[in-house]
């Protein structure tokens, strides 16, 4: 994941959380509460259960009132781990593990003797894992709330992701039988229907290199990956993301070639500009036209629209609204370049126009950093 910018500091191993002792810990504090017992007859009986606040969900006949946390041979689930884990993220526990490096800048944990770091004890925990995981993660929550730690389960999130599937055309790319007509194809290890994240920065960066006329800009493969980053990031989270090698590397429409190149056009345009250079074109200069063209009103008042949208992805962990703001305030300003010109305006319009392409500039950066994608002068 390395070359997407996915970084991992700590390796943490299930078979630490229960030989340090983490899952003993929290099933001492489990039995004090009235939540936490084991069932004495039934299908359950001999298991170790927690009670849901809720009722029994209708979407999945495993989403059972009671999680079974230890079963009657006495094997933990992984839920059971879990919660253990949690109150460990959260400094709850009074334990801590014992780590040793696996690798620069990457630690482990360990049982056979290592180090202490100061690790843990998060105010906001917020786990990136497959959306149909939800029913453990609830159970989680509610074992937080169980044992008093309300606090800590509000500010526990599940950012649940969809599964990926390939489009029939990109499927029929990897040599996948496309004739049975589905609309998307699951990856599978066991149908062998999938591929290497290697293997596809390597295809879309080959699709990208043939049809690029000018190579002098960035390098195929860093527009590969931010084309591929942007892709999978624009979904809503927890729906399933048909990923299309074609769709991903399309100069034009929703993708993160198109954000790149209107950043670049833009900067290209303020570069041409010496004697109204982008630092000269501050806001102490600038008049507003009036009135103004619907181009560039359009534009600004996206521009101003960004602190807004940008605290309520935040506030719902939602990329793809940053996805959605960044993909609409290109096209604007691209619109804008289209009807406004920029340099050939009279000197007043000129200033104000530049003014609005950096802070259009500026905006889009902004974008591009979040989303973990590059702001090229030259695509």
């Amino acid at each position: 994941m390395k070359p997407f910018g996915i970084e991992y500091d700590l390796l943490v191993w299930e078979s630490s959380i229960v030989r340090e002792g983490f899952w003993s810990a929290a099933f001492e504090r489990l039995r004090e509460t009235p939540f936490f017992y084991r069932e004495t007859e039934g299908k359950l009986a001999g298991c170790w259960v927690l009670k849901q606040g809720t009722e029994q969900g209708a979407q999945d006949s495993e989403h059972i009132t009671d999680k079974v946390l230890v079963r009657s041979n006495g094997i933990l689930t992984y839920t059971a781990k879990d919660i253990a884990y949690h109150l460990w993220k959260f400094g709850l526990l009074g334990k801590d593990f014992t780590y040793k490096k696996f690798e620069e800048g990457l630690y482990t944990t360990t049982v056979t003797g290592g180090e202490r770091l100061p690790l843990g004890g998060a105010d906001i925990v917020i786990n990136v894992i497959d959306s149909r995981q939800e029913y453990p993660q609830t159970m989680v929550k509610e074992a937080l709330r169980a044992l008093g730690y309300s606090a800590q389960a509000d500010k526990l999130h599940h950012a649940g992701y969809g599964v990926v599937s390939l489009s029939p055309a990109s499927a029929a790319d990897l040599g996948i039988d496309i004739s049975d007509g589905k609309a998307s194809y699951a990856m599978s290890g066991r149908q062998g229907i999938g591929i290497k994240v290697s293997d596809l920065i390597g295809l879309v960066e080959d699709s990208i290199e043939r049809n690029r006329a000018d190579k002098s800009g960035l390098p195929s493969r860093t527009i590969a990956i931010a084309a591929i980053r942007y892709y999978l990031l624009r979904f809503n989270l927890g729906t399933e993301v048909v990923f299309d090698l074609r769709q991903a590397t399309e100069i034009s429409g929703n993708t993160g070639v198109y954000l790149m190149y209107s950043y670049a056009r833009a900067v290209s345009v303020l570069a041409k500009a010496p004697d109204t250079a982008p630092d000269k074109a501050s806001e102490a200069c600038i008049c507003m036209p009036d009135p103004m063209e619907k181009a560039e009103a359009a534009l600004l008042r996206q521009i101003a629209f960004w602190p807004d949208m940008l605290y309520t992805a935040g506030r719902e962990l939602a990329p793809n609204a940053i996805c959605s703001y960044a993909h609409t305030l290109a096209t604007l300003f691209n619109n804008f370049y289209s009807a406004c010109p920029i340099l050939k305006a009279e000197p007043e319009r000129q200033r104000f126009r530049l003014w609005l392409a950096r802070k259009f500039a500026d905006t889009l950066k902004d974008a591009l950093d979040l989303l973990g994608l590059p702001a090229p002068e030259r695509l």
